[in-house]
């Protein structure tokens, strides 16, 4: 299911208010209002597991590794090892799935964990105290954030319904920026929530094989597709 909504801003109050509204799985960036919304949810009773999109982390891997000058190799000695230990590891998934099984190997899961905890520990080693004009190095603090979070990026080998990124989630949002970018801005709330509601109803019908025409010619006539309910 697709929802679409509007925020003002990505302030952590409002990040995090919209966040809380998700239930099941959250794919986030690193922003730090999503972090405060899973840091309260014992408190809301919501089902919410937060996990890196690892798009996103091979991004940014990349481009940690490109700040390493010829012929010198010391990012890349972490950054393609953990990378490396990703693809690696969504390939098995992929792999098993077709095969019909519902989990990993245990052996084969154990041998990427341990490429990657290596990797992701020699990046924070070599980059501890490395030099950076202004706070730590981008280096040390991705290692980290991978070395801290690194359930959330490897959850997706426990369960096989959480995708490696959240590409078909990011999808419906280029008709939102297609949008911004020819009209500008929406020139009330009222019509931006209406936009975003028709905009999750076509996405989400479209995620099940319905055409975007026929669910719109079905709202009009007062028979809105609508998902099938979980037993």
């Amino acid at each position: 299911m697709t929802r679409a909504g509007w925020v003002a801003c990505r302030r952590r109050s409002r990040t995090s208010s919209c966040a809380r509204r998700i239930r099941y799985m959250l794919d986030t960036d690193a922003s730090s209002g999503y972090s405060s919304a899973a840091a309260s949810r014992s408190r809301l009773r919501w089902i919410l597991f937060r996990y890196r999109n690892k798009a996103h982390l091979l991004r940014a891997l990349r481009g940690i590794g490109e700040l390493d000058q010829d012929p010198y190799k010391i990012q890349r000695c972490w950054t393609e090892p953990a990378a490396q230990a990703l693809t690696d590891a969504k390939a098995a998934v992929a792999k098993a799935r077709a095969e019909g099984a519902t989990a990993l190997d245990p052996d084969l899961l154990a041998d990427l964990r341990e490429r990657y905890n290596k990797a992701v520990a020699w990046g924070i080693a070599t980059n501890q105290h490395r030099d950076w004009p202004s706070g730590r190095h981008p280096g040390y603090t991705l290692a980290r954030r991978l070395q801290t979070r690194a359930g959330q990026v490897w959850r997706f080998t426990a369960d096989f319904a959480v995708p490696f990124t959240n590409n078909p989630a990011e999808q419906p949002q280029r008709i939102v920026k297609l949008q911004m970018k020819i009209g500008g801005c929406w020139r009330s709330v009222r019509t931006a929530a209406r936009y975003c509601r028709v905009r999750s109803y076509l996405a989400t019908a479209r995620n099940h094989g319905i055409h975007p025409l026929d669910a719109l010619r079905n709202a009009l006539a007062g028979t809105p597709w609508m998902p099938p309910q979980p037993a």
